[in-house]
């Protein structure tokens, strides 16, 4: 899948389950910055990642996610494989 297609599907997820202003979700935004994701919402998401991408992920991966299309294209890429 191609990671603009997985970026969008990311942005729909985070302003429809998570609940984050859409004016916010975007490509440069930061899980842990401008989005202020706390852990718990970081496992969730990684759930998510798994269910929807079929990535599994670890929460250090979602940490050091700098924005949100580095992490799209690391799903796309399948590389956010949890050690």
């Amino acid at each position: 899948m191609e990671w603009q297609t997985v970026l969008g599907r990311l942005q729909r997820i985070l302003v429809e389950q998570f609940g984050r202003p859409e004016a916010l979700v975007t490509p440069e935004a930061s899980l842990t910055g401008a989005l202020m994701f706390d852990p718990l919402d970081l496992a969730d998401l990684g759930t998510i990642l798994d269910r929807e991408f079929g990535v599994a992920t670890d929460l250090a991966s979602l940490l050091t996610a700098p924005s949100l299309a580095a992490l799209a294209r690391d799903v796309s890429a399948g590389s956010l494989v949890a050690s």
